[in-house]
């Protein structure tokens, strides 16, 4: 009866050991630029950059959007899949509002999975808080007939002046306030030439800033110019000043000199004559 068991345990181990040896692990496929690692005799594919839709690829759209402004940090969590989806899929990203936050968010995009091949444009404004994104994917060539389909989530349900019924949430806005979009756009016009006029006013005042610095610098380089030339004058008259001065203390020398020889001449005269008187008595 043993030797029966311990012959039925026997076989069903080297039954287990056989189908697990016929069992063989699924070969690694190496193709260009992918990498494949078996998990459980299965295959994880790893891309190298994120693959796009589709349907976005192929579809010609131009999408404008409000960023948020938070203090601490760019994006929410429920805003980074939407916002970067517009970003992997465009061609064009333009940037409108504070200079700095501007720049954060173009280089947060490239730092964080955006194509290289993106242009970013960056328009900085005054007195706006937010930052305005428009991102398009297709070719602004005049030539070009095929129109793109263009959304605004300004608003959230509000297209854009002159597009489509759609926005970016799928539902119909026909029949939105189209003269409260034509008064934004109105205030965003009036925001815009005031920031021109601003740039201009400022371009005027560096202008008369260097003319009036150059008419310093001209008014200094006159002055040092009438100085040293008053200098040299006063050098002149200085040396003219010691020369006289020289000729006079000659002169003064030649008449002291002329004195002296004339009063020994006196009193050579006043001693003949003395003499004289003293031999007549």
């Amino acid at each position: 009866m043993k030797l029966r068991v311990s012959v039925l345990i026997g076989a069903a181990i080297l039954c287990l050991i056989l189908s697990a040896c016929s069992n063989y692990a699924k070969k690694v496929v190496k193709q260009k630029n992918h990498v494949y690692t078996p998990v459980y005799n299965e295959l994880i594919e790893k891309y190298s950059e994120i693959p796009l839709n589709d349907k976005l690829k192929d579809t010609p759209f131009m999408v404008q959007v409000k960023l948020p402004n938070y203090k601490d940090y760019l994006l929410d969590n429920k805003q980074v899949v939407l916002t970067f989806k517009l970003v992997h899929h465009s061609k064009k990203i333009t940037l409108i509002g504070d200079a700095n936050k501007i720049l954060q968010y173009k280089n947060y995009f490239q730092a964080n999975g955006a194509r290289s091949d993106i242009d970013f444009y960056l328009q900085p404004t005054l007195n706006q808080k937010g930052v305005v994104m428009i991102a398009s994917n297709y070719n602004d060539n005049p030539n070009n007939k095929e129109q793109p389909q263009t959304f605004d989530v300004l608003q959230g349900s509000q297209p854009m002046l002159g597009a489509n019924t759609k926005n970016l949430h799928g539902y119909d806005v026909s029949g939105a306030n189209n003269k409260q979009v034509i008064n934004e756009v109105a205030r965003e016009k009036a925001q815009l030439e005031k920031i021109n006029q601003y740039y201009k006013t400022l371009l005027q005042d560096k202008e008369q800033e260097y003319t009036t610095r150059k008419n310093n610098q001209r008014e200094i380089l006159e002055t040092l110019s009438n100085r040293a030339g008053y200098q040299m004058r006063q050098n002149v008259i200085s040396s003219e000043i010691f020369k006289n001065g020289n000729l006079n203390m000659q002169t003064r020398e030649e008449e002291v000199r002329e004195k002296l020889q004339e009063e020994r001449e006196n009193e050579y005269l006043r001693n003949q004559i003395r003499s004289l008187l003293s031999g007549k008595c």
